[in-house]
């Protein structure tokens, strides 16, 4: 056999860490929502100021803004934090945090956190994900245990805890006309038995069975419109003991009576 022939390897060059150097304003940094949307995967309201990315170490650098009155609720996520409190308030374990104050979180579930006044944090995720993954049902039932100190913030707790109260109840009502639809589905249709009529038995008499001795009299529908009129013994024309229908001549339904 021929020998085999060695196929040059190609080198793949490594991505390297971005290490340069960076001194950045915090005027010149814009507040986005969208972005803090698909970074962080929580409830509306919060806005972000990302001012260092590197996909290849997996690291982000910014600041998080939380409305007043904003619940944020309890989660995990694949990669780590540490977050710093810039601005006020930030209640979470027990503890009221003010500016300086620290969090670290990762993969075991923490939280709730309250922001009954506001708060900004400066936060590093680093690792595999920044999604937050949060059970929606659970935060909807979540009931504010903080008091905020501003007459804005109270206002702004109240309107929060009434929204999730609102989505919860419409969200259980969906479930439960799902659920009653799935069962009807479910549920056998009855068979309704059908009234056969009798074998050898008439029109004639059976209109007669059906209208008497309950039913409206002879020549009166159910509903109580006049129909054919029938002259028992009298004359119609020159055809006794007949009537019309639609201007043709018919026999009498019980015989003629002429």
């Amino acid at each position: 056999m021929p020998p085999k022939k060695k196929t040059a390897k190609k080198k793949t060059a490594k991505k390297k860490f971005d290490n340069r150097f960076r001194a950045i304003y915090d005027k010149t940094i814009k507040w986005q929502e969208a972005a803090a949307v698909d970074i962080l995967a929580l409830p509306k309201g919060v806005q972000v100021k990302i001012f260092n990315h590197d996909p290849v170490m997996r690291r982000i650098d910014m600041k998080v803004k939380f409305p007043k009155g904003y619940v944020e609720p309890v989660h995990v996520h694949k990669s780590w934090h540490s977050i710093l409190v810039t601005k006020g308030r930030m209640c979470v374990a027990g503890k009221d945090l003010r500016p300086g104050d620290y969090v670290f979180g990762w993969d075991l579930p923490h939280g709730p956190y309250e922001y009954p006044d506001g708060c900004e944090v400066f936060v590093v995720f680093m690792g595999g994900g920044t999604q937050h993954i949060w059970d929606e049902e659970k935060h909807l039932r979540h009931k504010t245990k903080w008091r905020a100190h501003t007459a804005v913030g109270k206002r702004a707790v109240k309107r929060g805890q009434e929204s999730r109260a609102r989505v919860l109840g419409n969200k259980t009502a969906v479930k439960k006309a799902a659920a009653k639809k799935t069962a009807k589905k479910k549920s056998p249709k009855r068979k309704t038995a059908r009234r056969e009529r009798p074998r050898g038995e008439s029109c004639a008499r059976r209109r007669r069975r059906q209208r008497s001795p309950s039913g409206p009299p002879m020549g009166v529908d159910r509903d109580g419109a006049f129909a054919n009129r029938c002259h028992r013994g009298g004359r119609l024309g020159n055809f006794p003991g007949r009537f019309t229908l639609g201007g043709r001549s018919r026999g009498h339904p019980l015989g003629d009576r002429g």
